[in-house]
């Protein structure tokens, strides 16, 4: 074994690759030659072609050498594909030119810089290209890594107020399919692991993480979460949680969950510690300069704002929104889904409401009958699945027509839309931390009982000065966003892994790239060691992960098979299915 400090020649041709001053890599090679050879070749342009390095290692060294025992080989003529084939005379081993120990070696060398441009400034497919590399293998390497769980260790953001030390923890959810990164930010404290807050998967783990590196028993939560998630940190905390919830239906209010003999909940506005801005649902807000106190755990709900407007101007807020979605572009790039789902709810309460004053809405669900027919027909026969997805995941609210909707997803997915999944929890009883809440105060802040004015000293410690938002975790959020909902075949898992290579320098990541991919395993940790020859006509049980990385156990009968993917009759979706063999992960004859 070796260490060999190697300096790294930035691509300038191509990309703005950050240069680091060198770095060490355990290369595993004892030989003194072949180090010598491996520093001359790790020092050559890694975006030179193969023939030229061939040439290189030529007028150097005038032979090349066995990749398994380092002897000299000598050449046995070609094999039945016309390739050139040598021959190690000591372990008679043969070998093309490029399985060679220098060729493999510079082969290495492009690995390993077209990783270092991936994670730093390049797309897969630009780095794959410029360094000439295959794309089985730039994929293998780049999703082969073993998952890092995002973490930044530093101090915990801590406040003292009445005599008591409190740990203060932002926390927030992104989503990328089912799944989605739960994010802690506590100062310069991160942490993170995958979960979906609607399920409670993950939830308990990363309670664990807060409770662990916070380093106290209490704890101000700074949320915008879902209030199962609040309900959660209440069961889990007790009276040690204070808990700032920002609301998700209305931008600019917030509800402050806290106990002193018994619980309260305080109603405020985000402004209400810095100069007063118009919101955008300003008229669903408390007048400025007004809070509420609740006795109890009030739950983050508002009167329904179409109670207040009439019968016309909710017809006509409906038009509008269907105008919306009948000239949506689901094509385009980003959460289009995510966007037009939220028309879809609006509209949903709209028509919800007109059927409640019992008006006739037959007019406005022909309207959106007829868009979801166009939908069926223009894109029934598209080969991009992810479009589909879009559109079925932002029609998914849409309740008042369910089979209308059920039936969209039939035509487009093959399957129906599933029922909502369950909390892991429901089958517990459900502890009532409180009797139903009710009003003791509204009025200016600096009034009231002594519980208000504890509560609004400690808000005042906290955000003076700044809005009461969660942008501790925005902020990380806009800077992985980007990397964890862009493309379409990185797992969320291999998305943390770059956001986090990404926050090192270049050399870190040649390092840690080195040390969990190294260059004896190149090429070798494709799934292929995982599989096994598929026949036509005979039926298997497999274990398949989807696009959105769920798990399903299936029995399918094999009608056609291809290098990539295989076409076979499905016993769970009972009809006939194309499954991607990569995504394969266990196979048993049946």
């Amino acid at each position: 074994m070796m260490d060999a400090a190697l300096d790294y020649q930035s691509p300038g041709r191509y990309l703005r690759a950050p240069k680091p001053p060198g770095w060490k890599l355990n290369i595993g090679v004892a030989d003194d030659a072949m180090r010598e050879r491996l520093e001359f070749l790790f020092g050559t342009d890694p975006m030179m072609g193969y023939d030229e390095a061939a040439e290189l290692v030529m007028r150097r060294y005038g032979n090349f050498s066995c990749r398994l025992c380092y002897s000299q080989l000598v050449l046995d003529g070609k094999n039945g594909s016309g390739t050139t084939e040598l021959l190690c005379r000591k372990c008679k081993q043969k070998m093309s030119l490029y399985n060679t120990f220098e060729l493999s070696a510079f082969r290495y060398r492009k690995v390993l810089a077209a990783f270092i441009a991936y994670v730093h400034c390049g797309s897969a497919q630009g780095c794959s290209a410029t360094y000439g590399l295959g794309k089985d293998l730039f994929n293998e390497m780049r999703m082969s890594l073993p998952d890092i769980q995002y973490s930044v260790s530093d101090e915990p953001d801590m406040v003292e107020y009445d005599g008591t030390r409190y740990a203060v923890a932002a926390i927030d959810m992104m989503y990328k399919g089912r799944k989605g990164l739960m994010l802690g930010v506590s100062g310069g404290l991160k942490f993170g692991n995958l979960g979906n807050e609607d399920t409670g998967e993950g939830l308990d783990e990363f309670f664990d993480a807060v409770e662990s590196r916070t380093g106290t028993d209490r704890v101000i939560f700074i949320m915008d979460m879902k209030m199962s998630v609040a309900r959660r940190i209440l069961d889990r905390w007790g009276e040690r949680a204070v808990i700032v919830m920002q609301s998700h239906r209305v931008w600019g209010d917030v509800f402050v969950y806290f106990h002193r003999e018994r619980w309260y909940t305080l109603h405020l506005r985000t402004d209400a510690f810095t100069d007063v801005s118009v919101k955008r649902d300003e008229r669903l807000l408390l007048p400025p300069g007004i809070v509420e106190l609740y006795e109890g755990v009030r739950g983050v709900t508002h009167r329904n704002p179409l109670r207040k407007i009439g019968d016309d101007e909710i017809v006509k807020l409906a038009r509008d929104c269907i105008e919306q979605i009948r000239t949506v572009d689901w094509e385009a790039n980003g959460r289009v889904d995510f966007v037009m789902a939220s028309r879809m709810r609006d509209l949903n309460s709209m028509l919800k409401e007109l059927r409640r004053r019992k008006k006739d809405t037959a007019m406005l669900v022909g309207e959106i009958d007829g868009i979801l027919s166009s939908l069926k027909e223009g894109y029934r026969h598209r080969i991009n699945r992810a479009v589909k997805r879009k559109i079925v995941n932002a029609w998914k609210p849409f309740s008042v027509i369910r089979e209308s909707v059920n039936e969209l997803s039939v035509a487009l997915l093959g399957e129906g839309i599933p029922e909502q999944q369950r909390s892991t929890r429901t089958g517990e009883r459900k502890i009532r931390l409180s009797p139903p809440s009710r009003l003791i105060y509204r009025g200016p802040p600096d009034q009231g009982p002594q519980e208000l004015a504890w509560v609004i000293g400690l808000m005042k410690r906290l955000f003076t000065g700044k809005e009461i938002t969660t942008n501790a975790c925005e902020g990380t959020f806009g800077n992985m966003g980007t990397l964890i909902r862009s493309g379409k075949s990185i797992l969320l898992q291999r998305a943390l892994t770059k956001a986090m290579l990404k926050a090192g320098s270049p050399g870190e990541t040649a390092s840690w790239f080195n040390a969990n991919y190294p260059m004896a395993d190149m090429g070798r940790r494709g799934a292929r060691g995982n599989r096994r020859k598929l026949a036509a006509g005979k039926s298997y049980r497999i274990v398949y992960r989807d696009r959105s990385t769920v798990k399903t156990e299936r029995t399918i009968d094999i009608i056609s098979r291809k290098r990539k993917y295989v076409v076979a009759y499905c016993h769970l979706r009972n009809e006939v299915r194309t499954f991607k063999r990569g995504r394969i992960e266990s196979i048993t004859t049946v």
